[in-house]
């Protein structure tokens, strides 16, 4: 963490709407199914293949994280996509413009050379957020997506002087969430685990001598 200094950072994200060529092939077929269900084919009835372009709708985002220099990292971010642009061929779909708001935290126990090594668990990195938005999806009723995440980060291994530059962190979080409500004609319910792994190595330092 920085010392001594709080920090705001401010972002912005997202992609322009795109436009790609594509190829549709269309094939009716008359069929038979054997008794052990396997399929064979009679005959081809009608065959097409044409050309066109299918439309990816743009999506723009922006954030902000702010770091105090004891033991918060604290972000929210919102997000919002234009599906209405959307279309397959010329032809548009059940889909609507979408939005997500983000929002998390970061809380590191250890103080900056003040704890003591040996507190393993002051040096793990706590973390938790929420995100609620609706569903691109257009169902009668608007299709509320949501969860909710815990997690933290393990160092493998703990910085025990200045001249160790190496460091793994493993990350492990959970989510809770859905899709959907009693208004909804679609409800999902969504749990999730995840591992990952942090490497880092400082390369370069500039030496400063008094």
């Amino acid at each position: 963490m920085l010392k001594n200094k709080s920090a705001l950072r401010i972002g912005a994200y997202g992609n322009l709407k795109q436009k790609m060529n594509a190829t549709q092939e269309q094939t009716v077929q008359t069929v038979t199914y054997d008794a052990e269900n396997i399929q064979y084919r009679i005959d081809s009835v009608y065959t097409n293949s044409s050309t066109g372009k299918v439309v990816y709708p743009a999506t723009v985002g922006l954030g902000f994280t702010y770091q105090d220099y004891k033991h918060w990292l604290l972000g929210a971010d919102f997000e919002t996509t234009n599906w209405k642009e959307y279309r397959f061929f010329n032809k548009t779909d059940l889909v609507q413009n979408s939005w997500k708001m983000r929002i998390g935290a970061e809380y590191l126990p250890a103080t900056e050379n003040k704890t003591s090594l040996k507190k393993y668990f002051s040096f793990v990195r706590y973390r938790f957020g929420f995100h609620y938005g609706t569903d691109y999806v257009k169902v009668t009723n608007n299709l509320p997506d949501y969860a909710f995440t815990f997690g933290a980060g393990f160092p493998l291994k703990l910085r025990r002087s200045f001249y160790e530059t190496q460091s793994s962190i493993l990350n492990t979080a959970i989510e809770i969430g859905g899709r959907g409500d009693k208004k909804s004609n679609v409800r999902e319910s969504t749990f999730k685990i995840s591992i990952g792994l942090s490497l880092a190595d400082i390369w370069f330092r500039t030496a400063k001598y008094e």
